[in-house]
């Protein structure tokens, strides 16, 4: 029999029937109605299960919400804490519905919209100038780097205020992702090393083993650094964030804080470490959600930081 001949015995459209055969057949083709069915039912328990809003769910999911966790993020923290409760969990996908309906229905909860992070354009590379070229020292490669298979090797860069307005220097520890961050007023080899002095200050000599830049000139300094801590500095080759990763990533992080448009002039110290500690706390994927200060707790690595 045809679509369109079940469909007038049915009384649906022959599209209606057409999608029901395509969504419910089996792999080979074959649609079998009690199967279909079953799938069916299967399907409404699920959702029924994926709306159930409980309080505990509602206050836990708006909470870490303002603490910039992401979907995911939360979603994975509850399956960590609690098992399997289902009153206590809820996918990641559930979350963005949830934020979505509630941002169309309650002016009072749209502001939770701004704490989801969205993705962004890539940059467009930097365009080739026939200006003078800057000469550039002989720096140590990357390529020299030891395999760091502990703590205690960093990552560094600088973060843009609007038109210059002002820098954050970031670094970040490659095993366990733990960020500082620091005001830096002007982009020159002299206030980036004063920055870094101040910024590694806290961190125990076995804790600071080597730290990785781009070849901004802004890092050409790295003698002074790596004779002040005892450390050891590698560049990465022009052009290649990527070896980067983890400090790029990162910086991404710290840009929901501080967005490209926004100047930092008069930025305070104290309102970098509140969006540091924010980052730091937040549970990771790859470390089966805890978080950054607990994987290094973990692996017996702490010290004094108001980063954490």
């Amino acid at each position: 029999m045809s679509i369109r001949k079940i469909a007038g015995l049915l009384g649906y459209s022959p599209a209606a029937i057409s999608k029901e055969i395509r969504r419910n057949s089996n792999k080979n083709g074959i649609y079998d109605a009690r199967a279909a069915q079953r799938r069916a039912d299967w399907r409404a328990a699920k959702d029924k299960n994926a709306n159930k809003r409980t309080p505990f769910l509602l206050t836990y999911v708006q909470e870490k919400l303002r603490a910039y966790w992401s979907p995911e993020q939360i979603s994975g923290r509850l399956k960590q804490e609690f098992g399997d409760d289902p009153e206590r969990n809820i996918s990641f996908k559930s979350i963005y519905r949830w934020i979505v309906k509630d941002s169309q229905k309650s002016e009072k909860r749209r502001p939770l919209m701004g704490y989801i992070r969205y993705l962004r354009h890539k940059r467009a590379g930097k365009r080739l100038t026939h200006g003078k070229e800057i000469s550039k020292p002989q720096l140590p490669s990357i390529t020299s780097r030891p395999v760091d298979d502990c703590h205690g090797h960093w990552e560094c860069d600088l973060v843009h205020g609007k038109n210059g307005s002002g820098f954050i220097l970031t670094a970040v520890e490659r095993k366990s992702g733990f960020l500082m961050a620091t005001c830096c007023a002007r982009r020159t080899s002299q206030d980036v090393s004063a920055a870094l002095k101040e910024l590694f200050s806290c961190v125990p000599k076995r804790f600071f083993k080597s730290i990785t830049y781009d070849q901004g000139k802004e890092f050409f300094n790295y003698q002074q650094i790596d004779e002040y801590f005892g450390t050891a500095s590698y560049f990465c080759h022009a052009g290649c964030p990527g070896e980067r990763g983890l400090n790029e990533q990162t910086n991404g992080l710290l840009r929901q804080f501080f967005p490209r448009f926004r100047s930092f002039k008069g930025l305070e110290r104290s309102e970098i470490e509140r969006a540091v500690a924010l980052i730091n706390h937040r549970p990771r994927k790859k470390f089966s959600y805890k978080t950054t200060v607990e994987k290094m707790k973990e692996d017996g690595v702490f010290f004094v930081s108001t980063f954490v």
